[in-house]
């Protein structure tokens, strides 16, 4: 079931790879380079029959100006780019991958969990661990979620900070409290965009003196008399 489940989830992200790279107007052959790997493994990554490290996640967000989370899950983006250099794409992953397995390697002593206890719970060879622990092999995407659960491990608190797409996500904003104080057909009102203009009138009005004010009053007086 384990397997099944991080299958799924390789194909999930192979998705939003493409979608991206599409979007971002980006060859296969672009985002290899980037990553410094093979276009055969990265078109195995779009295809769902391999997954992308988180470092290897990181680059592409950057590369494509994305959000990281619109890889991992299918959102919507629009389509203006800014340009990246890719000058040093390839060594940041290195980086990277370098940075998370000291952190996972960590988080697994502080836990005094042992390697074999580690692998167990997550279904992987103790061959294949130890090399992640030495960034000798990049830690598969959906893997990685797995070992950070056993682990209890907050993935966003791997994010490099360096490495964060200039388009970031709207997060909605709670209106404030007084706005829920109002009566209902007032805000219903307000929420219609067709009584936009009578809103900015409104607030025009509000920050004019009192003089203006009577001046316009007169003024609408002469005119409807």
């Amino acid at each position: 079931m384990e397997g099944k489940l991080l299958t799924i989830r390789s194909k999930k992200i192979g998705i939003c790879l493409k979608d991206k790279r599409m979007k971002a107007r980006k060859s296969s052959e672009d985002a290899a380079s980037a990553l410094g790997i093979p276009v055969e493994k990265y078109n195995a990554m779009e295809l769902g029959d391999a997954s992308p490290s988180f470092p290897q996640l990181e680059t592409l967000a950057l590369f494509y100006d994305v959000p990281f989370d619109s890889l991992i899950e299918w959102q919507y983006q629009d389509d203006s780019r800014s340009m990246v250099d890719l000058s040093v794409m390839n060594k940041l992953v290195s980086l990277r991958e370098h940075v998370v397995a000291a952190y996972l390697t960590k988080a697994r002593q502080d836990k005094q969990m042992d390697a074999n206890s580690l692998c167990q719970k997550v279904g992987i060879p103790l061959e294949d661990l130890q090399r992640y622990e030495h960034a000798e092999k990049p830690i598969p995407y959906p893997l990685l979620k797995e070992i950070a659960a056993e682990l209890e491990l907050d993935l966003p608190m791997l994010h490099s900070p360096h490495l964060t797409s200039s388009k970031q996500e709207e997060k909605p904003t709670s209106p404030p409290q007084e706005f829920n104080e109002l009566p209902a057909e007032l805000v219903d009102f307000i929420n219609k965009p067709i009584n936009r203009p009578y809103l900015e009138l409104a607030k025009k009005l509000s920050e004019m003196s009192v003089d203006k004010l009577r001046n316009i009053a007169e003024s609408l007086l002469e005119i409807t008399y």
